[in-house]
């Protein structure tokens, strides 16, 4: 299990990365609470390293590219953040309807 997770760390480590970086560069041009911050990052680690694994194995675009296009997409994955707390909000209501009608 260790080595999987070395081959993994290795090959998309530096993407992760980029991620963190975009991140925080974001919250050095914007304020956010400790909370909001460590969430974006969450989602800025994993908006890179998907952007990565999909320039990379579909267009095999280089290494050099593939970071520049990781470090913008993570660098906005702060509008994913609120388009997936929007969502998980509107699921929850739409939910607290459906429990209040059969309940009624």
């Amino acid at each position: 299990m260790s080595d999987w997770i070395n081959e993994v760390a290795r090959t998309y480590g530096v993407f992760a990365f980029a991620g963190v970086i975009s991140a925080s560069i974001r919250r050095i041009r914007n304020k956010m609470t400790n909370i909001r911050f460590i969430a974006f990052m969450i989602t800025s680690v994993f908006v890179s390293v998907m952007t990565a694994l999909f320039l990379m194995e579909w267009f095999h675009i280089g290494i050099h590219g593939t970071l520049v296009i990781c470090a913008i997409s993570a660098h906005f994955s702060d509008e994913l953040l609120d388009e997936l707390h929007e969502t998980i909000s509107g699921i929850s209501e739409i939910l607290k309807e459906w429990i209040q009608k059969k309940l009624s």
